[in-house]
């Protein structure tokens, strides 16, 4: 039974000018959040979650709540979605270098806990935040995004996999008319998805471990899978 006594408190507002209060509509459920849970991967940032309580959940869309000082591009009853890395400025770190050259998903500094209340590298693992599975979850205004009024938020909660899709098939240097995705997962659905869309030409293999990743591969692009 839920002991409603026991709930954790809300998540502050740090100090400092830019941060939002949001209520998450929809958050998903990534590999990363799985294999925390089952202690599994993700043993950096076991650094900084709480022994008592977890707010997992990095993959939101949520209405702004409550806006902080210096907030100046958002109001209360926006709707948007994350980007939940926590980079230097957040954390409260003079840039380092992958900071400085626009790479925060591999900041020098993501083994360091940062100021009070944003110590994890990545929202939905502290506990001074919240997260995304939580009823309030607190990001920098730098971290959101506004989404169209009319974008169902089952599509809009897939805007933080799908940039991860986006910027791997845009990295990605064509040398033949070939590719091949390992895995019909959220990941790899999105990168075919996002190969297909900026080469339409691209005989795209997905490899599938049964029907159902067969079926959904070749909705999202596939020009065959393999076994």
């Amino acid at each position: 039974m839920l002991d409603l006594d026991h709930r954790a408190p809300d998540p502050q507002l740090p100090d400092g000018p830019g941060w939002v209060r949001l209520r998450p509509e929809l958050s998903g459920i990534c590999g990363t959040d799985l294999g925390l849970a089952h202690g599994k991967i993700s043993f950096v940032m076991t650094a900084f979650a709480s022994a008592e309580r977890a707010f997992l959940g990095h993959e939101v869309v949520g209405v702004v709540d409550l806006v902080g000082p210096g907030v100046s591009t958002l109001r209360e009853g926006d709707r948007v979605v994350l980007d939940p890395l926590l980079s230097c400025r957040h954390r409260g770190f003079e840039a380092c270098r992958s900071c400085r050259e626009g790479a925060p998903h591999v900041c020098e500094r993501v083994d360091q806990p940062g100021l009070p209340g944003v110590g994890a590298p990545m929202l939905g693992f502290g506990d001074g935040l919240g997260g995304g599975w939580s009823q309030l979850v607190v990001a920098h205004e730098s971290q959101l995004y506004p989404v169209a009024g009319d974008l169902p938020s089952r599509r809009a909660v897939l805007a933080e996999p799908a940039s991860v899709g986006l910027h791997a098939a845009l990295r990605w240097r064509r040398r033949g008319d070939r590719a091949v995705v390992i895995g019909p997962g959220t990941i790899g659905l999105l990168v075919t998805a996002a190969l297909r869309m900026l080469h339409p030409d691209l005989d795209i293999a997905v490899v599938s471990p049964g029907v159902f990743g067969d079926d959904q591969a070749m909705a999202a692009g596939a020009s065959r899978t393999l076994r």
